[in-house]
C-alpha cells in the first residue's frame, strides 16, 4: 500500500439487513479485516435483522436506521454522514448502492463512496420492474462513485456494456471468502445425520430459495441421479419464498426421505467439508462465494455455466464441471460423472491465493486507502 491505514481512519459500511446472503457475509469479513488494521468501522443497516446479526464483530459499531423504506433510510443515512463524516462509505447491492451514492452526494461532506456489484447486471434487469428501474438509474448515479467494484471480470464487462459513463471507475476485486478461522470452522460438528460418516453420499447446495438459484432444476436432476445411486442424498441449505414450491416438488417426486431442507445454517462449512459433491444450479451469479468455499475445502463441485462467476472461479472447467443453465439431464450426468472425483492441489492453492481474506482485503483496503488519500 502507498499509505498505511491507522487508528484515525473511519470507514462506514452500508447494508440493507443481515439476512444471510453472500454479499452481507462478505461485508462482515471485510469489516473484521478493517478492525484488525485499527480502523474505526461503522456498520449501518436499514433494518438490524437477520441471522448474521449474531456474528457482527464486537469492535464494529452497529447503527440500525430502523426504516422500512429505502427512501426513509436514505434520509437517515444522509443525517449520519453529516454528523459522523466518515472518510469512506462502502456499499453493496444495487438499491443500497444508489441510496449510498445519493446520500453521499447530497451530504457535501466529501465522503468517498465505493460501491460493489456482486451479481450479473444483465441478468438482474430481467428479474422484474423494480430491478429494471434500479439498473436504469445506475448510468445517472454510479458516476458519483469513486470506485465501482465488480466481483468478477464477467460482472465488470456487463457493467461496461450497460453503463459506459463510469467504465473508468470499475475495478475487479475478488471477494474475501477464506478467513483466518475458515478451516477451524469447517472442523466443527455437523448436526445433520446424513453427514456423520466419511465419505458421505450427500450432494450439497446452498442459497436463498429464489428463482435465481434454480433449485427446481437441481431437484429434478437429483431424481435421475438417485435412480443410479440409491444411496445418494441431497441437502439444500437456505430459506426463501420458494420453499413451498420446492417442498411440493420433492413430495411429487417421492423424494421426502432423500432430500432435506434444513433451513438457514449459520456455519455451512462443516456441511461443505463432509459433502461428497457441491452443486451450484444458478441461472446467474456474480462470483458465488459458496463455490469458492466448497472448492477450498476440497469438495468437488458441479456448477452451471451461468453469467458470470462460475467459469472464472473454476478456471474454464479445470477445477470443476460446468453444465448448461437449466439443463436437467446435463446436470444429472455431470453429478454422475463427478461422483468419485477429487479436487486437485492446484485448485486448493488457487483458492487460498485468490480468495483468502488477507489477499482480498489487501486489495480492497488499498482501493479505499487511495480513495481516502488527500488530494
Amino acid at each position: 500500500m502507498d499509505r498505511v491505514l491507522h487508528d484515525a481512519a473511519h470507514i462506514a459500511i452500508f447494508l440493507p439487513s443481515l439476512r444471510g446472503g453472500g454479499a452481507e457475509r462478505a461485508m462482515l469479513i471485510f469489516a473484521e479485516g478493517l478492525v484488525k488494521l485499527g480502523v474505526k468501522v461503522d456498520l449501518i443497516v436499514v433494518q438490524a435483522q437477520g441471522p448474521l446479526l449474531e456474528v457482527v464483530p464486537s469492535e464494529v459499531r452497529l447503527i440500525n436506521l430502523g426504516k422500512s423504506r429505502m427512501l426513509h433510510a436514505l434520509c437517515a443515512l444522509w443525517r449520519y454522514l453529516r454528523v459522523e463524516k466518515p472518510q469512506a462509505l462502502y456499499s453493496t447491492i444495487v438499491h443500497t448502492n444508489i441510496a449510498a451514492l445519493i446520500a453521499g452526494r447530497l451530504s457535501f461532506t466529501g465522503v468517498k463512496v465505493i460501491v460493489r456489484e456482486s451479481n450479473s447486471p444483465l441478468s438482474e434487469v430481467k428479474q422484474g420492474i423494480s430491478r429494471q428501474l434500479m439498473h436504469r438509474l445506475t448510468p445517472w448515479v454510479y458516476p458519483f462513485a469513486h470506485r465501482v467494484i465488480a466481483v468478477s471480470e464477467g460482472v465488470a464487462e456487463e457493467l461496461r456494456q450497460l453503463n459506459r459513463s463510469f467504465k473508468r471507475q470499475i475495478a475487479v476485486l475478488p471477494t474475501p471468502v477464506i478467513t483466518a478461522r475458515f478451516y477451524e470452522l469447517a472442523e466443527q460438528d455437523c448436526p445433520h445425520p446424513w453427514l456423520q460418516n466419511s465419505p458421505s453420499n450427500v450432494i450439497l447446495a446452498a442459497g436463498r430459495f429464489v428463482v435465481q438459484k434454480d433449485f427446481k432444476t437441481l431437484v429434478a436432476a437429483f431424481a435421475s441421479v438417485e435412480q443410479r445411486f440409491p444411496e445418494a442424498r441431497l441437502i439444500i441449505l437456505g430459506e426463501g419464498p420458494l420453499r413451498g414450491q420446492l417442498e411440493s416438488q420433492i413430495k411429487a417426486l417421492n423424494l421426502e426421505s432423500k432430500v432435506a431442507l434444513p433451513g438457514f445454517v449459520q456455519n455451512p462449512l462443516p456441511f461443505m467439508k463432509r459433502a461428497r459433491l457441491f452443486v451450484l444450479s444458478s441461472l446467474h451469479e456474480g462470483m458465488p462465494n459458496v463455490l469458492v468455499q466448497a472448492l477450498a475445502l476440497g469438495t468437488p463441485v458441479v456448477a452451471t455455466d451461468c453469467k458470470s462467476g462460475p467459469r472464472e472461479c473454476l478456471q474454464d472447467g479445470a477445477f470443476g464441471t460446468l453444465v448448461k443453465v437449466g439443463d436437467v439431464d446435463g446436470l444429472a450426468q455431470a453429478i454422475d460423472d463427478s461422483w468419485n472425483s477429487v479436487v486437485e492441489q492446484s485448485a486448493l492453492d488457487y483458492c487460498q491465493r485468490t480468495y483468502s481474506a488477507e489477499a482480498a482485503a489487501a486489495n480492497y483496503l488499498q482501493l479505499i486507502d487511495v480513495a481516502c488519500a488527500p488530494a
